[in-house]
């Protein structure tokens, strides 16, 4: 049996790896791929050669195509798809509370209660799960689903049913979240005067045999870039990375980590998002320990080349006039921010 780690830091920490790996460059026929590859040969004696006075037969060795010490090979365009948490038979209704196992079969119910052990579970059918009643008024909590990402409807659902209900503020759980949320949830509070919370579950949360010790530490807040926009006169733009907040499991506390800190491990641009899948248009590291590429390919490179840059490349806005960076911190912790390019 295999095991393959396909967490978000392993993820992220290949990805890495991809774009700074040189790989071995092989000769071609006439210089492209099409024509196939120049094979190293051997000369074939045979005693009918020899007694002929003959050449000697070529042959082409298919397992060795000659390398050209003269080119540099990197990676070429990749993807990284990733489903999260898309199968509902992953999870299997168990979860051991405080220590004591039991059988818990709505999905929606166990994350509330791991989330407030003493909310209230709403029966209504509608987008507001549970209910905490305290000194400081009612809480809403409303659940993204298992197998997808809570979406700016969710939100705007919550937040509305919230404040018609006369609840100050809202909680939003969810595994994954729509990368324009930042932007859904900041209109709607201040339309709606509610404090909006988008919470982060924990992947393992569910895992058959979990014991619960401390039920706040299977949620983090879910933190958005700061990033700044800067047009640079030309009709193009530049985006600097400021921070971004990062949850310290240890200490169960959210603190902004300034984007020089070394808390951000790397971030990426898209320079024309649509609203759906996230293009890697620029990418930036936070090279912890240089890559073997100068040892290979014997050369010198800039020692500033190998720390995080804060500031993208000038780009142009494409067909969607939106761009959106994403950035990954030194905990494997993903967050997406969205803005508009006017």
């Amino acid at each position: 049996m295999s095991v393959v780690n396909t967490s978000r830091v392993a993820l992220n920490i290949a990805r890495q790896r991809l774009l700074s790996a040189v790989y071995d460059h092989h000769r071609m026929a006439d210089g492209t791929p099409s024509s196939g590859f120049v094979y190293r040969t051997v000369e074939r004696r045979t005693l009918k050669s020899v007694a002929h006075d003959l050449e000697p037969e070529r042959i082409e060795l298919y397992d060795q195509p000659e390398l050209d010490p003269g080119a540099v090979r990197v990676t070429g365009p990749f993807e990284v798809m990733s489903l999260g948490r898309y199968a509902t038979e992953d999870w299997k209704g168990y979860v051991a509370a405080n220590g004591d196992g039991g059988k818990l079969e709505d999905y929606v119910a166990v994350i509330s209660r791991l989330y407030r052990p003493d909310a209230s579970l709403q029966d209504s059918g509608g987008i507001l799960h549970a209910v905490e009643e305290s000194e400081q008024g009612a809480l809403g909590i409303s659940v993204g689903p298992i197998s997808g990402r809570v979406t700016a409807r969710q939100v705007h659902d919550a937040a509305r049913d919230a404040a018609a209900s006369g609840m100050s503020e809202v909680h939003i759980l969810g595994w994954a979240f729509e990368a324009n949320l930042g932007e859904v949830t900041k209109r709607l509070e201040e339309e709606l005067d509610v404090t909006i919370r988008l919470v982060m579950i924990r992947p393992d949360s569910l895992a058959e045999g979990l014991k619960v010790t401390d039920p706040e530490s299977l949620f983090s807040p879910f933190a958005l870039p700061d990033v700044e926009i800067v047009e640079q006169g030309d009709g193009r733009f530049a985006v600097t990375l400021n921070g971004v907040a990062v949850f310290d499991r240890k200490h169960k506390t959210t603190e902004f980590k300034a984007a020089d800190s070394g808390y951000v491990a790397a971030w990426y641009l898209d320079e024309d998002y649509d609203g759906d899948c996230f293009v890697d248009c620029q990418m930036f590291f936070d090279f912890k320990k240089k890559p073997a590429i100068e040892r290979t390919l014997g050369i010198e490179v800039d020692p500033e080349e190998w720390t995080l840059r804060l500031t993208s490349d000038p780009f142009k806005p494409g067909k969607y006039r939106r761009m959106a960076v994403k950035v990954v911190d030194v905990y494997g912790n993903e967050s997406t921010v969205v803005r508009d390019l006017a």
